[in-house]
């Protein structure tokens, strides 16, 4: 019998596939042939993965709450607390908190040395061009780069090759979207 699968002549005894293990549908049975052994497991890797994506997200948010409870006039500490719990999720090396203070951006929190490359260019003004945190506040969105090195448009380049990173992600956090017109 031909595996569906990956067409391997099996045995006619064979009940599964004697080279992936994908169950054999029998001449009466109908429909398509059932999942494989590691097709099922690789669906349950997945899955558990996505749980514990999840589990660390909803943890991460449940530290920094806790750290907004206990300083509710103090930002610095959530601050910080943002740095070192998304580098944790994100597993980045780099990672700072810039706040925009309606002129200029500035960095509030980082993991960064102080003569890092990447702090010379603040305080900045929001714009398309010029860097990333520049370009998030100016269009309001997530912005992800997967290779600054090969991205001249945002000026990561020389900051990338001196920092020694080479993917950037910039999240904006909005205290207030604005809704768009209606038409």
């Amino acid at each position: 019998m031909q595996c569906p699968r990956c067409h391997h002549t099996n045995s006619q005894k064979a009940m599964f596939c004697e080279a992936c293990a994908t169950p054999l549908a029998r001449p009466h049975q109908g429909g398509p042939p059932a999942a494989s052994y590691a097709d099922l497991q690789r669906e349950v890797d997945r899955l558990a993965r996505a749980l514990s994506e999840a589990l660390d997200q909803q943890t991460a948010t449940s530290e920094i709450l806790r750290v907004i409870s206990q300083s509710p006039t103090d930002t610095q500490p959530v601050f910080d607390a943002i740095v070192e719990r998304a580098l944790r999720l994100s597993e980045a090396t780099v990672g700072a908190v810039t706040i925009f203070d309606g002129e200029l951006i500035h960095v509030v929190a980082s993991n960064l040395r102080p003569d890092s490359p990447i702090l010379r260019v603040f305080p900045m003004r929001p714009s398309r061009t010029g860097s990333l945190a520049a370009r998030t506040v100016f269009e309001r969105q997530i912005i992800h780069v997967p290779d600054a090195l090969a991205e001249p448009e945002y000026n990561v380049s020389q900051q990338a090759a001196e920092s020694g990173y080479r993917s950037v992600l910039s999240v904006p956090m909005l205290r207030r979207i604005p809704c768009p017109p209606r038409v």
